[in-house]
């Protein structure tokens, strides 16, 4: 499992497949070792186009996390956290998981107690940790029940969980004919009602988020 925190998010990115263009030609950085990735505040590739285009390609699962603050600004350059959701949704694999803490910052996930607010940042560390650790046993042959709880447990200080994964595929037998047009399926859980409105869950579908 490859994992990174913002450029070192990045840096996984390129290590599970993600293809950039230098000097016109394309760079395939791919380890095939490396079967998972958990990346943390990544931001876009710095100077490249749309995202999509570069991390299309990147097919094994993962896991993403970041917070409704984690905002770069430095001189010169700004990334808002909108643009953690961009590198999520450009990822082309069909198993990938994004959660989103409420508040922070995009420094609250380093070795800085203090950032994001003091009593979050322990928290969100300790929920980071049990995340990641979830995703991992659920990548490697587990059951996705400690995925699911997860959300639950942190329910405090989580804004939105959302996941994507394959289609189930019936036995030879059972409808294998249908389940070839059968669509991925992807639900979300927003779980700060202060924050978002509540969500309509549709089997089979994206949740859609209701109006107030």
């Amino acid at each position: 499992v490859a994992a990174g925190h913002s450029y070192g998010a990045n840096t996984a990115l390129l290590a599970v497949g993600a293809r950039v263009e230098h000097n016109g030609q394309i760079m395939d950085l791919r380890d095939p070792r490396i079967k998972a990735a958990i990346l943390i505040s990544s931001p876009p590739f710095y100077g490249t186009p749309a995202p999509g285009r570069i991390l299309a390609s990147v097919t094994v699962p993962t896991l993403h996390i970041t917070a409704t603050e984690d905002v770069i600004r430095v001189p010169g350059y700004y990334s808002g956290a909108e643009d953690r959701v961009a590198v999520f949704d450009a990822i082309g694999g069909p198993r990938k998981t994004l959660a989103v803490f409420a508040g922070g910052s995009h420094s609250m996930f380093t070795d800085r107690s203090g950032t994001g607010g003091a009593e979050l940042n322990g928290l969100v560390k300790v929920a980071t940790k049990e995340l990641a650790l979830a995703f991992m046993r659920n990548v490697f042959g587990a059951s996705d029940e400690p995925l699911r709880r997860w959300s639950t447990q942190h329910s405090a200080i989580v804004s939105r969980v959302f996941r994507v994964t394959p289609p189930s595929v019936p036995e030879v037998g059972e409808g294998r004919m249908k389940a070839a047009g059968s669509c991925a399926r992807r639900f979300m859980r927003v779980l700060s009602p202060r924050m978002e409105p509540p969500v309509r869950f549709e089997v089979g579908s994206t949740a859609s988020t209701a109006t107030r």
